[in-house]
């Protein structure tokens, strides 16, 4: 489900919803959305089609409701505040960086059930620096086209969501897929969304 301004062109497809401010761009399907990367770049590839045609919002991947009338009341709901972050959201798109953050080292063989916690804290600390100092990395090298960025949950990689404006989006990726062949994180870049 995505939601787009009431005045946003169909999309090829989708079904439509209109609210007295925004459209509703949805699907019918027998079963749940599936959670895997390539599902979820499925969905990727539909909400880019709807931003083709305006500015979009999408909502939660999976989100599922059981009718149209279900549909009708979260439009009325929260169709003024989708209508108000369309509007901070226009002239800016979604890119979603996928990468293998640092796994956390577990004790050596020889400390294994003799490690203090001292250590266990040390080794825990460490880990969650390397973590933080991919992040950073990746933050820096977005620099000041950056409008927000969060960590996405739900797949078995990491994956951080940027929103940066339209028209810098292939100096972004350029900068990213840069960064990402110096490491060994598996970066890959998809959207813009």
């Amino acid at each position: 489900m995505r939601c787009s301004p009431h005045d946003a062109a169909d999309v090829n497809g989708l079904e439509t919803f209109a609210g007295e401010h925004v459209k509703v761009l949805y699907e019918i399907q027998d079963c749940t959305p599936g959670r895997s990367v390539d599902d979820v770049l499925v969905f990727g590839r539909k909400l880019q089609r709807a931003a083709e045609t305006g500015p979009v919002l999408p909502v939660r991947y999976g989100s599922v409701v059981a009718d149209v009338a279900e549909l009708a009341d979260l439009v009325r709901a929260r169709e003024a505040s989708w209508a108000e972050q369309l509007d901070r959201v226009a002239g800016q798109c979604e890119l979603i960086v996928h990468l293998r953050l640092p796994e956390e080292p577990s004790a050596s063989r020889t400390d294994e059930g003799n490690e203090s916690g001292t250590a266990y804290l040390r080794r825990r600390a460490a880990h969650l620096h390397a973590r933080e100092a991919v992040l950073t990395g990746l933050l820096q090298t977005v620099g000041p086209s950056l409008r927000a960025h969060r960590s996405l949950t739900g797949t078995s990689e990491e994956r951080v969501a940027l929103l940066v404006p339209q028209s810098d989006v292939n100096g972004v990726r350029a900068a990213i897929e840069e960064w990402g062949d110096s490491t060994d994180l598996g970066v890959r870049v998809s959207g813009p969304w």
